[in-house]
């Protein structure tokens, strides 16, 4: 090996350990922005090198480590830099359910884990999902498949879809299911998608949660209405942390909003407190438009940020998961039906819904054994009688992200050890 090639590694290498020791730090911002600068002036000025560093090719893959690293280590202004009391999102994507492997910040489902899934026969019946968008609740599905397999195509659709379609701005959950099933994908392809996209998609999301984030400022607190639109605005503000000085600002201003909802005075984690765990809105709401977007919104801050909600949820909350739990079953008919109460009477199937998904994200949380493996005796009952369609294929990611194989399924819920 010449003299010259032996430094040229060297300081190619130095990229590595700026990006990994500083960077991944993600705690001194000006630290990164300085030893990248010095990094690029210097490796300009060493003679053996200036050469070979002054040919487009080269000197363009030192300058592109540093400006894509750059995308994400933003150097905020006084007023945007987060205080210790205020939620840090991950620099490292994705964020949402799944995290990387390097991130600091976060806590839950890993990439690799995830990906440790394909291999396992517990998790065969979801890990497959055919690449075809059949509205915004299928985004998630297929851009899970990205981060399952790697196949940029499944990227570019999801990339696409968002681009080109307008978010349907009539009925208030369906606006706020369009905005977060897109917010949850992008976080996972946004690797994948170029700048001018990811721009585009950012700008819609934005669009999206300003329309929705009036119901999180001024909350009906007892209204599903209020949920969705936290689900909504939470996923937005991880999802385009990063991209751009503006983007970041925003972020930061609407998980301000966010968790002023959930731990403020008389809101959502001291009302369900109070009324532990349950709910009034009628038994099929209750699972599907409050409890699900809930509980879903404190999973994605909890992998994305530096709280735990749910163990602010145990210290602090009386534990209100576990009678949310037992509430969700309790409400449950012998033959696995709900009675929809509010509206009109009429049976209520949870066949081809996210019902599974979400007892399953339930037992997780739960510090009770017992109590865990009753959940999931009847999440496992309910998958034996409707079978395979109990959750449908838009709905298998939500299965990679909150099933785990390894927790107890018994005692049986029918042994009332409540």
């Amino acid at each position: 090996m010449t003299t010259k090639t032996f430094l040229e590694k060297k300081y190619l290498l130095i990229i590595a350990f700026i990006v990994y020791s500083v960077g991944y730090s993600q705690k001194n911002v000006s630290s990164f922005y300085s030893a990248t600068h010095v990094f690029r002036k210097e490796l300009r000025n060493i003679p053996c090198c200036q050469k070979k560093l002054r040919n487009p090719t080269l000197l363009a893959t030192a300058n592109r480590t540093v400006s894509n690293f750059k995308k994400f280590y933003i150097d905020y202004d006084d007023n945007l830099k987060q205080s210790n009391e205020d939620q840090i999102i991950s620099h490292l994507r994705p964020r949402l359910f799944v995290r990387a492997d390097e991130a600091k910040l976060g806590k839950g489902l890993t990439v690799s884990a995830l990906r440790s899934k394909l291999k396992d026969p517990a998790y065969r019946d979801w890990i497959d999902y055919n690449p075809e968008v059949v509205g915004w609740e299928s985004l998630p599905a297929i851009a899970l498949q990205y981060l399952l397999k790697g196949e940029k195509k499944n990227a570019l659709t999801v990339g696409e879809y968002l681009t080109n379609t307008p978010f349907p701005y009539k009925e208030h959950t369906s606006t706020a299911a369009a905005v977060y099933n897109s917010a949850i994908a992008f976080d996972w392809v946004r690797d994948a998608l170029s700048d001018e996209m990811a721009n585009k998609i950012t700008a819609k999301l934005v669009e999206g949660a300003e329309y929705l984030k009036e119901g999180v400022i001024t909350p009906s607190i007892n209204h599903n209405y209020t949920i969705v639109s936290l689900y909504g605005v939470a996923t937005v503000a991880v999802s385009i942390y990063g991209e751009g000085k503006e983007n970041s600002q925003k972020a930061l201003e609407y998980t301000k909003i966010v968790k002023s909802l959930l731990v403020s005075d008389h809101m959502l984690l001291k009302t369900f407190k109070e009324k532990q765990g349950t709910w009034g809105e009628g038994n099929h709401y209750s699972p599907f438009v409050v409890f699900y977007p809930f509980l879903m919104t404190l999973r994605g801050l909890t992998t994305a940020t530096n709280t735990d909600y749910f163990q602010i949820i145990r210290d602090k909350y009386e534990n209100f998961i576990e009678p949310m739990s037992k509430f969700v079953i309790a409400n449950f008919r012998p033959d696995f039906t709900l009675e929809r109460i509010g509206d009109v009477t009429e049976r209520v199937v949870p066949n081809r819904t996210f019902m599974r998904p979400l007892l399953e994200l339930l037992a997780s949380e739960i510090n009770n054994s017992a109590l865990q493996g009753q959940v999931r005796s009847f999440s496992k009952e309910m998958s034996n009688y409707y079978g395979k369609d109990l959750v449908p294929d838009v709905y298998r990611w939500m299965m990679l992200v909150t099933y785990d194989s390894k927790l107890p399924d018994k005692p049986s819920y029918k042994l009332f050890l409540w």
